[in-house]
């Protein structure tokens, strides 16, 4: 009866997406393209913002960026448009087998410009045997300003290609392709931190910045955490955004994980995986309203971020960990540390707490599904998991289908296990709305980290509306 949803990954665009960034133009909304691959040409930079504009100059020749086992790939020219720098290629299948060609993923290495990871720059065509085709990948104004990349030095691509039965062929690994600023371009300069520090440019980006940290939080494996900062858009939505640093030779993954604010957890498991190339530096974006509904964090007292605590992983190219994992928190001066731990206890033992805090609509409008909020808390010594065990719940006496995502809460922390009632298992119960619950039955399993079970209680209470 139980289903369970994966976490969707935050990007740095997703924070941006609500902005008009500096190079959305400035009351026009034309994607005329320039061409630049003649150096001769000189492009009409895009306009728009108050401060710093993203006004790209540079050219490229006609660069081959792959030419092996009878595959070649062409970078043919570099053009700009009012929102994105685009990079256009000629691909050659000189093979007898039909190939798919894929590039720009965020797990696998992603691209990079100016040596900073970035998304976009996707690719997934597929060539017949024998053919060519022509592609253009496409990188957002938005994200370079936010980087403080006013202009292109050098773009690293890195390309997958796979025959029909998804079997591989080729990974090239990163591909450099260098403008025509490129050797004069400073590298050492983290443009990204400037912009952070630039509250002029970040009100362009329709950003601002609530704290930021240089504080030394971590080192493993050649990996460093140089900035953390805590930005929010112009819809009032909160992002830690995490500057990583890879001085290693090799590429990496970085994976944030089990994030918490003001010590409790909304959601466990995976937040993002991060590609960071040898020498290059990535901004992971953790998008805190994707946890859970602002209405929500009113009912569990969050009226304020005033502490994030976060899970970091570093791992090779085999996905094997490099060094430990590391909890890493940013504190924000002044601000409460604090949420609400009241309302009707179910169940305490041992440091183990459950609370309801209620019940409460779906937050989306087109449906009928009734959630409960329970708020668990880890007074333990050990990392510990939160479930709803299957078939365990009846309301009004009636079993009925659930939706629940697990929650591992380390100690000390409290997490939310939001519990969503699906409405048509309660319709065939007689329940229509939410104050016909009266009773609310379920059973909680408690596992440590050997997936041994530390505690099954089975709680019943009343049903009644979530207070805020």
């Amino acid at each position: 009866m139980k289903k369970k949803l994966a976490m969707s990954l935050a990007t740095v665009m997703l924070l941006l997406s609500a902005c008009g960034g500096p190079a959305s133009g400035g009351g026009s909304s034309s994607s005329e393209q320039t061409n630049v691959s003649d150096p001769s040409a000189v492009p009409t930079p895009p306009t728009g913002g108050n401060t710093i504009q993203f006004t790209p100059s540079a050219t490229i020749e006609e660069t081959v960026l792959v030419d092996e086992s009878d595959v070649k790939i062409t970078a043919t020219d570099l053009s700009y448009t009012n929102r994105a720098v685009e990079v256009n290629l000629s691909i050659e299948n000189n093979t007898d087998k039909n190939l798919s060609f894929q590039g720009g993923m965020r797990n696998y290495y992603c691209s990079s410009i100016n040596g900073y990871m970035v998304d976009g720059g996707y690719l997934n065509t597929d060539v017949t045997a024998g053919k060519k085709a022509n592609e253009t990948l496409s990188f957002s104004a938005d994200e370079l300003s936010l980087m403080g990349i006013t202009d292109i030095a050098d773009i690293e691509l890195c390309f997958y290609i796979c025959d029909e039965d998804r079997d591989d062929y080729l990974e090239t690994g990163p591909r450099q392709l260098k403008t025509s600023i490129a050797d004069n371009y400073d590298y050492a300069i983290d443009t990204y931190r400037q912009t952070i520090g630039n509250s002029d440019l970040l009100n362009s980006l329709g950003l601002s910045v609530t704290y930021n940290s240089e504080e030394a939080v971590f080192s493993q494996g050649g990996v460093r955490v140089v900035t953390q900062t805590l930005a929010t858009n112009s819809d009032g939505e909160p992002a830690l955004l995490i500057e990583l640093e890879n001085t290693s030779n090799e590429i990496v993954r970085a994976v944030t994980s089990n994030v918490a604010i003001n010590g409790l957890e909304f959601q466990d498991g995976t937040w993002s995986t991060d590609a960071i190339g040898p020498g290059k530096r990535r901004v992971s974006a953790l998008t805190l309203s994707s946890a859970l509904d602002e209405h929500y964090q009113e009912i569990f007292g969050i009226s304020e971020i005033g502490l994030i605590t976060y899970n970091l992983e570093i791992k090779d190219t085999d996905y094997d960990t490099v060094g430990s994992p590391q909890i890493l928190t940013l504190s924000v001066p002044g601000v409460s540390t604090e949420h609400d731990v009241s309302e009707e206890e179910l169940y305490q033992s041992n440091g183990l707490r459950i609370v309801s805090k209620g019940l409460v609509p779906d937050p989306f409008e087109l449906s009928d599904d009734i959630h409960i909020l329970l708020l668990v808390e880890n007074g333990s010594p050990e990392e510990l998991c939160f479930d709803i065990i299957d078939d365990s719940i009846s309301i009004n006496g009636y079993m009925t289908d659930f939706l629940c995502f697990s929650n591992w809460v380390v100690p000390g922390n409290s997490a939310v296990l939001q519990v969503e009632l699906d409405s048509s298992s309660l319709e065939k119960s007689g329940i229509a709305k939410l104050e016909d619950i009266t009773e609310i039955e379920l059973a909680v399993e408690v596992r440590d980290n050997d997936y041994n079970t530390i505690a099954d209680p089975v709680v019943t209470f009343t049903g009644k509306p979530a207070l805020n």
